[in-house]
């Protein structure tokens, strides 16, 4: 997907694990404001958001990747740990 997308002019904008990503979005800043009050529910939220950050789970087997053109270069969820250097 990579080779295509650079190969059409478009530009990578950010690549990195799912983890990453969710967690520059503010995954866990969502999970905090999650009403408590509901034991039971909000653990079944904990839980969802930890198989998708885990890297045992999806956080490292799934990936998330921006491409783009004319745009800046500050796409949301690819602050910290940027792989763009590992695209070919």
């Amino acid at each position: 997907m990579s080779r295509a997308a650079l190969g059409a002019g478009l530009q990578a904008l950010g690549y990195n694990s799912q983890a990453r990503f969710l967690l520059d979005c503010g995954l866990l800043d969502r999970l905090a404001e999650l009403p408590r009050d509901d034991a039971r529910l909000w653990a079944k939220q904990a839980q969802a958001a930890q198989m998708l950050l885990s890297e045992a789970e999806m956080g490292e087997l799934f990936k998330a990747i921006a491409f783009g053109r004319g745009v800046p270069d500050d796409a949301t969820g690819f602050a910290t740990r940027d792989r763009r250097g590992a695209l070919g």
